[in-house]
């Protein structure tokens, strides 16, 4: 019985000390906002403790939400509010703006929300 050594040589990568800009977006405080009321008739409201990074949370609002990121409050004129906890002390609102929503249609989307198996809160405003 003869025995093979296979001798794999794999490149080593360069250590530059560099791996990224991983420090939080100074230019904007914290708790933030994601002003999609004109696509979705929502304004979401992210407070609690900052999970991620801003970009992160910038990503999901113009992407999905097709909102505005800023640092600045929710519009005034919401009809209702939906405080969910998302885990590790997160928490995000969902204010709900007419005509695209009402009452009961907020309620029911507030109410089907994943998180709200663990706790949120329905208010109509």
């Amino acid at each position: 019985m003869r025995l093979f050594l296979l001798l794999v040589v794999l490149p080593l990568a360069a250590c530059s000390g560099d791996a990224g800009d991983s420090t939080p977006d100074e230019e904007l405080a914290w708790p933030t906002t994601c002003d999609a009321v004109e696509a979705a008739g929502l304004c979401y409201a992210w407070d609690g403790e900052q999970t991620a990074d801003h970009e992160a949370f910038q990503e999901q609002c113009e992407g999905p939400y097709e909102g505005a990121y800023s640092d600045g409050a929710c519009p005034g004129e919401a009809i209702a509010r939906c405080d969910t906890d998302q885990g590790f002390d997160l928490l995000l609102a969902y204010q709900y703006y007419a005509p695209t929503w009402d009452l009961q249609g907020a309620q029911t989307h507030c109410e089907g929300l994943a998180s709200c198996q663990f706790s949120c809160t329905f208010e109509a405003l």
